[in-house]
């Protein structure tokens, strides 16, 4: 599914403006130079390390029952969830391939073991968001749960995403208990 012109650049100029603010809201000096949207749209490592860095992407974040069955696990830049459910936990986005750990220590830190996971859910299989799934499937062997048009990068460890925006690849989810979900 490509996305249009008009998507990315609303999205380039969103995390723009989320970046200024980021490094504003939390005393971080910027860059000596800001880079441009188009710095941004052309170079995906760049992307990556300063929303890493001035995002929090791999900083720890204490976990909160929001409501319910339903826990804040993420890190203090990306969102995981975390389900309880009389049939085992399901988690929802797995953060950056660093955020393993993290989410690990969270999901303990509430009472519950990471090793009971039975099933991983992808929103897409972007870094920020599946970067961890195969440290999950290794800790706990849950069945993945993603769209059709993510199996790929979510098999090889976004290594075919990765070659095309220059960035390291998260490791492959894959083995026993796969799911595909259209």
């Amino acid at each position: 599914m490509k996305t249009s012109k008009f998507n990315r650049s609303l999205l380039l100029s969103a995390f723009t403006v989320l970046f200024l603010m980021a490094t504003q809201a939390f005393g971080q000096e910027s860059p000596e130079k800001l880079p441009t949207k188009e710095d941004l749209a052309n170079n995906n490592k760049l992307f990556i390390e300063l929303a890493t860095k001035y995002l929090h992407w791999d900083e720890p974040s204490e976990p909160v029952k929001m409501v319910g069955p339903l826990y804040f696990v993420g890190t203090r830049g990306l969102s995981s969830f975390l389900f309880a459910t009389n049939d085992g936990l399901i988690l929802l986005n797995t953060g950056s391939p660093k955020s393993g750990p993290l989410i690990a220590a969270s999901i303990r830190k509430l009472g519950f073991k990471p090793e009971d996971i039975k099933i991983i859910i992808n929103g897409h299989g972007h870094s920020d968001h599946a970067g961890a799934f195969a440290y999950f499937k290794q800790l706990s062997g849950a069945q993945i749960a993603i769209k059709q048009e993510d199996v790929a990068m979510i098999e090889d460890g976004g290594k075919r995403l990765s070659l095309r925006q220059g960035l390291a690849g998260y490791g492959p989810a894959t083995g026993k208990g796969r799911s595909r979900l259209a």
